[in-house]
């Protein structure tokens, strides 16, 4: 249950969550549910100290802006690694707001990130960098206007922050839910008044007539052969399963495109137990960002105030790369690699988990992003109804993020099956 709302539980160790974690402050449709379900939040954990291990050299943060490993240019010299793209796009490129991003003024800005960067004046070292630790597949073909979106939203998430602060003196913090992400999905599952269908993979969707209406109901038709028939169905699949299940009839037009062409970003982690403090050893922050295999690793401080685990957390071309070491082999590959990268960590970590998103045959990878020209050309065509069947996910969002974006989605299909906001649906072929 719960798609990417995974906290998978471990005989040896407290809990990992692999999925969605972050209950933000301005969830305020998650946080709603969360109090409703009887879900207590805590704080998030926080990061540790990130160093940058760039060009074979590791670099204390502090050290950075003079480093000899820094071959970025001008301003971006002072920005750590894990920085330029939100640096660089804020400078360059700011919505005046979140929702602006389908608007047809801004269609200019859907072109691929990487050049949009450079025309600005970007150094290939920014550009290079970025591309290790940004949330699609490659900036070289993922779409500007898709990064200048999620940076508008976050800026306008840390002023509405900043001035609940100046108003009232504080401001509600992210969160997580005590026991893991996974408690909201089950909670909600407990609350149907019949189970939920797991290990029931949907191959068909076939729209039925009743002789009145074209489409009068829906019957689904399971791998294993059961079938299933309503009045409305809701997909929440992700568009890279979708592509593989049949629908009768078929999309036609901007949809089908969106279908066939999504992108969605390859994401794998590697959690490990730190049983010793080897930054003690070598004197630089317990994190590191860099241009190895490996690309990120994250300390987290635990509520105990130490730094008890690790995060390798690899996205695009890296996780589809690490996506291929056979599964008996990464645990060593992470280990020999850290080691190589800092000695001081050699028989100090243990690997606890490995999830990869990317390989998940019914999601696809971390999230959706946009490729350069696909904004324009089906942003707004992956929210309208195919007749009786209706589209919700992250995928489908607008402004939202997350968790967020997927219960957002839920409000607008409701509204759709209520006939509030049916409007248009796609011409069958």
């Amino acid at each position: 249950l719960g798609g990417r709302l995974y906290t998978m539980a471990h005989e040896e160790a407290p809990p990992v969550e692999v999925g969605g974690a972050e209950v933000a402050a301005d969830y305020r449709r998650t946080r709603a549910l969360v109090s409703a379900l009887g879900l207590p939040l805590e704080p998030m954990e926080t990061p540790a100290g990130m160093a940058n291990h760039v060009r074979g050299q590791l670099v204390r943060s502090v050290d950075w802006e003079g480093s000899a490993a820094n071959l970025t240019v001008g301003q971006e010299r002072a920005l750590q690694p894990a920085f330029l793209e939100f640096g660089l796009v804020s400078q360059h490129g700011v919505l005046p707001d979140p929702g602006a991003w389908l608007r047809p003024e801004f269609a200019h800005l859907d072109v691929p990130a990487a050049r949009w960067l450079r025309e600005r004046g970007a150094s290939e070292e920014a550009i290079r960098l970025i591309n290790l630790s940004s949330n699609v597949q490659d900036v070289a073909s993922s779409s500007a206007l898709n990064s200048i979106r999620d940076v508008t939203r976050y800026k306008e998430l840390i002023g509405r922050s900043d001035r609940a602060r100046h108003l009232f003196g504080q401001g509600e913090g992210s969160g997580h839910i005590i026991g893991g992400s996974s408690r909201l999905p089950e909670g909600m599952a407990a609350e149907l008044t019949e189970p939920v269908q797991t290990g029931c993979a949907v191959v068909a969707m076939r729209q039925i007539s009743d002789g009145r209406q074209p489409h009068s109901s829906v019957e689904l038709t399971c791998q294993d052969g059961r079938r299933f028939h309503a009045r409305h169905v809701v997909s929440a699949i992700p568009f890279f399963a979708l592509r593989r299940v049949e629908l009768d009839p078929s999309p036609a037009g901007a949809f089908a495109e969106a279908v066939h062409d999504c992108v969605y970003s390859a994401t794998t982690q590697v959690h490990l137990r730190v049983e010793g403090a080897y930054w003690e050893q070598d004197e630089v922050e317990p994190g590191m960002y860099t241009d190895s295999a490996l690309q990120r690793v994250f300390g987290v401080v635990c509520r105990s105030g130490r730094v008890e685990r690790l995060v390798v957390w690899l996205n695009g071309r890296g996780a589809e790369r690490f996506d291929l070491v056979p599964g008996p082999q990464r645990e060593g590959l992470v280990l020999s690699e850290l080691a190589r990268l800092r000695p001081s960590t050699r028989g100090k970590l243990r690997v606890v988990q490995c999830h990869s998103w990317g390989s998940s045959p019914y999601i696809g990878g971390n999230r959706h992003v946009y490729n350069a020209g696909q904004v324009t050309r089906f942003g707004h065509a992956v929210k309208a109804p195919l007749g009786r069947i209706h589209f919700a996910g992250e995928h489908t969002r607008d402004v939202e993020v997350g968790m967020e974006a997927a219960l957002a989605s839920a409000e607008r299909v409701h509204r759709e099956i209520l006939g509030e906001g049916a409007g248009r649906t796609h011409a069958g072929s």
